[in-house]
């Protein structure tokens, strides 16, 4: 049974102190990705592994280089951002069907800003983490920026790509996502 439609939106919910709390816990959290290792999830590391192989002694992957057949088994939890203006937005060019069982809407061809609104910039931090960082970054937490979903735990790893027009630049951002129940299964 899949979790009812929640649409964020502009007029959902104000940025509040316990948005500011969560916006800082998630900002402590955020970690350089450089050993799989370090994550939970089976399909998590093998995303990351899969990104490490096509980027080979740069420093990501182009987007060109990726497809996402190659990881089926992970796709449903895979997004792909387009990094827009320096990543003052970010718009889902792919967004698996896991994430819109898991978030409880469908994002894909959507903008950030007009999925999460006033809570965009909570929503963004782990994405720009990989784009301030130039190079993967991973969390475990929970989904602060969507309505219902704040006691959800999930891991997720972002993994910055670089473009066609210009492969040195991260243009696109790939995460996965794994989402955990209160037992830890």
């Amino acid at each position: 049974m899949s979790a009812p439609a929640i649409e964020p939106n502009a007029e959902r919910g104000e940025v509040n102190g316990a948005d500011k709390a969560a916006e800082r816990w998630i900002r402590d959290s955020i970690q350089p990705l450089v050993d799989s290792s370090v994550l939970e999830s089976d399909h998590n590391r093998s995303v990351y592994e899969y990104w490490t192989s096509k980027k080979g002694s740069r420093a990501f992957p182009h987007w060109r280089d990726l497809s996402l057949m190659e990881i089926y088994a992970a796709a449903p939890y895979v997004t792909v951002k387009d990094v827009v203006d320096g990543g003052r937005d970010l718009r889902n060019r792919f967004w698996g069907t896991g994430l819109t069982e898991n978030f409880g809407f469908e994002a894909t061809g959507r903008s950030m800003r007009e999925v999460y609104g006033q809570k965009f910039d909570v929503a963004a931090i782990g994405y720009r983490s990989a784009i301030d960082r130039n190079g993967p970054t991973w969390l475990r937490g929970k989904i602060w920026a969507v309505e219902g979903k704040e006691y959800v735990d999930h891991e997720a790893v972002h993994l910055p790509l670089g473009g066609a027009d210009d492969p040195e630049t991260i243009a696109h951002i790939m995460s996965a996502y794994a989402f955990f129940s209160p037992s830890g299964d």
